[in-house]
């Protein structure tokens, strides 16, 4: 035979599972009501000690926490799969553009029009970049090299910034700006000029 505590402890679980739930906006006087229409009175003071007593709001946020983790995962699974699918597609079409070009000469019955080809390779293109989270764009390409060079700068100045020598940390952070402008920003048709 069973414990008090143990039944008391058993008793809390299903309560909490019941309350649980009730999800984002359960609340004691709303598992009371719902015990209630099982048949069972639990007074208000019981579902508080239980609460207290076997941490039932600690709980509530360690599942939370644990099912958003999942769903989380699970949309990155998906997403990764999805962006693999269209980064093949992207290539599969570059391929079948080049093919269509190889076989000009031959006008074979399936050649198509040089345009068609044209449009299947750019577009093979702009579908890998965007599967594999590239630009495809001009004006994306120079907020990328931006954000890129911007990223640097920020690094530089947090390590330079720790640097007590006043000229030494001149130095450092002039040094570090021009190899930061020389890699990153030295063609004018990226940066924007």
């Amino acid at each position: 035979m069973g414990t008090p505590h143990s039944a008391r402890s058993a008793r809390s679980q299903h309560l909490f599972e019941m309350y649980f739930l009730l999800g984002p906006d359960r609340s004691l006087d709303k598992l009371r009501v719902m015990v209630r229409r099982f048949g069972t009175n639990v007074a208000r003071n019981t579902l508080v000690g239980y609460s207290r007593d076997f941490q039932w709001q600690q709980r509530v946020r360690d599942l939370d926490t644990a099912q958003q983790a999942e769903r989380d995962g699970t949309l990155q699974d998906e997403s990764t799969r999805m962006d693999q699918d269209h980064a093949r597609l992207g290539k599969a079409m570059q391929i079948l553009g080049a093919r269509t070009f190889d076989s000009l000469g031959k006008q074979t019955p399936e050649a198509i029009e040089v345009s068609d080809a044209i449009r299947m390779v750019k577009t093979g293109v702009d579908i890998e970049r965007l599967a594999r989270g590239a630009p495809t764009e001009r004006r994306e390409l120079v907020a990328y090299v931006w954000n890129i060079a911007i990223k640097d700068i920020v690094t530089l100045f947090l390590e330079v910034n720790g640097i007590k020598d006043e000229k030494d940390r001149l130095v450092r952070w002039t040094e570090g700006a021009d190899r930061i402008v020389e890699s990153r920003l030295k063609d004018e048709s990226y940066a924007g000029g």
